[in-house]
């Protein structure tokens, strides 16, 4: 079954939510609303539909219409059209997606499931090792542990188009692109396993440690026979073995074993760790921004990861007593151009505490085990985020609450970048904190969806945004930039506090992935009048309908460009072809929904015209 409109557009009413307009498909987020591109490429194959995502819309209180704009221009585009007309509005609305669920998801017949949804006697899909066909199997196994500590268990980061992650016991077994099996506790970064296609997919960093969630086993009913045929399942994405192979994985033939003598170091072993600096030196895998086990913290410890359904905490092994490394929202230099610049008000002044109280009560509601402390006698404006005797603190300066129109709003996103230290993900600095303008985009994308709801938090994000551009504005020399892991530019930093909180992602100034270009992927004509043309994201019409971005060797005339109706990705020209004639097409200037320009590289496609 299909999307249906109607059902997206009831489930959000049932939620008491609005839902988006005047999109190409009803209700269905698309590129317009600006969670296309990227959020498609990570949620579309796992078939789940209905799922609803708040979206940022403009909204005419008066025609009741809706403009969306992409993440990293909104606030600036809607607060411009406000200014000319107060009917325009900031607003939320909701739309239906497919995304991926949170627990590791197993592909089944017509899409995937969450691996402890599937019951006795449900079907998954399976391959074999030399046949990568796969077909359904039944399956006869189906287990799982309840919630709480999972000791000794191994934390696999990998990549393909996207950065993913599993966590599995030591002995799970995996399918390497060598076409060799091995399990999770032998895996080193470098390694490559294989995804459902049959392509390599490199591991990124592997970590031993505690699981905090459940634990689930599946097995199918297929006979085993000493080989992995049908107990290869497809698991968070890449090709692994299920209960019955990883019980019996010693019976495997040797030529099937990637460590036949089983000499390989094990994980959280001296061995491991030395045949691991050995590498890591060797194929300086330093060069990415992950800091579990190929790329340890000078302490020795490593960063807890927060997951959908539960955490994960890699085992330290000595103790930093003193917060060397501590993270900080600004340098020091930084720091002392802002109290050079700026006013603070009296230490006698209440309100600083009353601000910095609220804004801890309500972030340890939902991160109580951050330590918060007002050092209320530092005058340099700061916020640090450290790990001492056990214990995240997250450290703010008197001088930082003091400043004079730096309000509630502002002091708690600072507060909030000191916990997105701890919780906001990669990329990551030497010491296993976030890196800087990812804990800004957790505090202003993240965590003002949990504190502020609805469409008051308009009002709240505009004056933290505000707030913060006062903050950044007092910085004349040491604007940053020469790293964009440790040291963004601060015009990079202002670009993701307001784009966050919107839906925007990392940029690249910061340490995000650059963003994707127009690629021409097809040209054909299915007669002589007219060519479409095929692109891999959908292309802003404005762009499109001008007839000069388009020309043709041999020559041909472009009578009309007009993006196609039904496929946002599609052009269609009007031209005059020549029978069976060979051309080539070269675009510019095109533009894509996400702003980006063609690629140069692929620019160009050639087809042949029809015959008469």
């Amino acid at each position: 079954m299909g999307y249906d409109p109607n059902v997206c557009l009831q489930k959000i009413k049932d939620k008491g939510r609005i839902a988006c307009d005047s999109l190409n498909l009803p209700y269905h987020c698309d590129t317009l609303t600006g969670v296309g591109g990227d959020y498609h490429d990570e949620c579309v194959d796992a078939g789940i539909i209905y799922f609803q995502v708040k979206v940022a819309t403009c909204w005419n209180s008066v025609t009741n219409t809706n403009r969306y704009f992409p993440p990293a221009t909104y606030f600036k585009e809607c607060d411009a059209l406000h200014q000319a007309d107060p009917a325009w509005q900031q607003r939320w609305c909701y739309c239906c997606c497919a995304c991926f669920a949170k627990d590791t998801l197993v592909a089944v017949p017509g899409g995937y499931a969450e691996m402890y949804t599937i019951p006795n006697g449900a079907k998954v899909l399976t391959r074999g090792v030399t046949n990568p066909d796969w077909k359904e199997s039944v399956v006869k196994f189906s287990m799982g542990t309840g919630e709480g500590a999972q000791p000794f268990m191994v934390y696999i980061g990998f990549e393909d188009s996207v950065v993913r992650d599993l966590i599995c016991t030591q002995e799970q077994p995996f399918l390497l692109a060598n076409g060799k099996f091995t399990t999770a506790n032998k895996l080193t970064p470098g390694m490559q396993l294989v995804d459902k296609n049959g392509a390599p997919v490199e591991i990124k960093f592997v970590s031993l440690g505690t699981y905090n969630g459940g634990v689930h086993h599946i097995a199918t009913d297929n006979p085993w026979s000493g080989t992995p045929d049908g107990h290869l399942i497809l698991a968070g994405g890449v090709v692994a073995g299920d209960f019955e192979m990883q019980v019996k994985f010693g019976e495997l033939h040797a030529s099937l074993k990637h460590d036949v003598d089983n000499v390989h170091a094990v994980i959280g072993t001296e061995a491991y760790e030395i045949a691991l600096r050995a590498e890591n030196a060797q194929t300086q895998l330093s060069s990415t921004h992950f800091e579990f086990r190929y790329k340890k913290n000078k302490d020795g410890a490593e960063a807890p990861k927060a997951l959908g359904n539960g955490a994960f905490k890699t085992y330290t092994r000595v103790a930093s007593i003193l917060p060397i490394g501590a993270q900080s929202l600004f340098t020091e230099d930084q720091a002392k151009e802002i109290l050079a610049n700026c006013q603070q008000v009296p230490l006698s002044d209440p309100t600083p505490k009353y601000f910095y109280d609220t804004a801890q009560i309500q972030l340890n509601g939902y991160f109580p085990d951050i330590v918060f402390y007002l050092d209320v006698f530092d005058m340099l404006p700061n916020v640090y985020a450290f790990e001492a005797y056990g214990k995240k603190i997250v450290q703010v300066s008197g001088g930082l609450a003091r400043l004079v129109d730096f309000n509630f709003e502002g002091l708690l996103m600072a507060m909030a970048h000191g916990v997105g230290c701890f919780y906001g993900g990669e990329p990551k600095v030497l010491f296993g904190y976030t890196a800087i303008g990812q804990a800004d985009r957790y505090a202003f994308g993240n965590i003002t969806g949990k504190l502020w709801l609805g469409d008051p938090a308009f009002g709240y994000i505009n004056a933290a945004i505000q707030q913060w551009t006062m903050l950044f504005g007092y910085i004349k020399d040491h604007r940053g930039g020469s790293d964009p892991i440790t040291d963004p530019s601060i015009s990079c930093r202002l670009e993701v506090i307001q784009s966050a909180p919107f839906g925007g992602g990392l940029p690249p100034c910061a340490g995000g992935t650059p963003p994707k270009l127009i690629d021409l992927q097809v040209a054909q004509a299915a007669n002589l009048d007219s060519v479409e043309l095929i692109f891999n994201l959908p292309i802003n019409p404005a762009t499109a309908d001008d007839v000069s971005n388009y020309t043709f060797v041999p020559e041909v005339k472009v009578l009309e460009a007009v993006r196609s109706s039904e496929k946002d990705f599609a052009v269609e020209l009007t031209v005059k072809l020549e029978a069976g004639v060979n051309y080539k097409v070269t675009v510019k200037n095109l533009k894509s929904s996400l702003g980006t320009g063609m690629d140069p590289a692929h620019s160009q496609a050639e087809f042949q015209a029809p015959e008469e």
